[in-house]
């Protein structure tokens, strides 16, 4: 099973895809990590570990520059994110990549892609039957998406995805803020480091590397 700061480092290479260069930049740090890329665009990434052939889909969070992503995020916010196209393809994406791969699977996500993965989890019986663990960096989390999520699902589909999902919270971040004991999946909390400021402790820096809280 892969370990919280491989995780971690995945989803942070996701934030080189940028056209052909960033193709090239993301392949050398999975490389680094002894991960091939088996696929990669602007939301999810497929990348194949080259010892047990295992996969690991990396959904990646917002990037301010792009309208859709900040459409996603206030979707989210006010639990409508079920309108939402993103949501949609992004789950989509990972249903048709468990399909056409062997070996087990492992999500890896932060901020909004750390929504939509749990969403996908919540919304996917064929998503939870062939996740293995799932690991959400700074989980995108508000009461109504919360409530959004939740509908629906019975006690053992939440004991189920509590089991497979795990919540990474830097303490005092603000877009994860809203998780507790009562959230979808389990909460595992990361203390900040001294001084940091708000874009700090929403940071992937924070759960890579040495750190005692994982």
């Amino acid at each position: 099973m892969p370990n919280v700061d491989t995780m971690a480092k995945l989803t942070q290479s996701h934030y080189s895809v940028d056209g052909k260069k960033g193709k090239k930049k993301i392949t050398k740090k999975a490389d680094a990590l002894g991960y091939d890329v088996v696929s990669v665009n602007r939301g999810v990434v497929h990348y194949k570990n080259r010892d047990d052939g295992s996969n690991v889909i990396s959904v990646k969070g917002t990037d301010v520059s792009n309208m859709k992503d900040l459409v996603s995020d206030a979707k989210l916010g006010l639990g409508l994110s079920s309108s939402d196209k993103q949501f949609k393809q992004r789950r989509n994406e990972i249903k048709k990549i468990y399909r056409n791969s062997e070996g087990d699977n492992y999500l890896t996500s932060h901020s909004l892609g750390s929504s939509i993965a749990l969403s996908s989890l919540a919304k996917s019986k064929s998503i939870r039957d062939n996740t293995k663990s799932s690991y959400g960096f700074n989980t995108g989390y508000t009461p109504a998406f919360h409530s959004e999520i939740s509908k629906g699902l019975s006690k053992t589909d939440k004991k189920e995805i509590k089991g497979i999902h795990t919540n990474y919270h830097v303490s005092g971040d603000l877009v994860s803020t809203a998780l507790n004991n009562n959230s979808l999946g389990e909460v595992q909390v990361v203390k900040a480091a001294k001084g940091s400021t708000i874009l700090d402790k929403h940071s992937l820096e924070n759960f890579t590397g040495d750190n005692d809280d994982l």
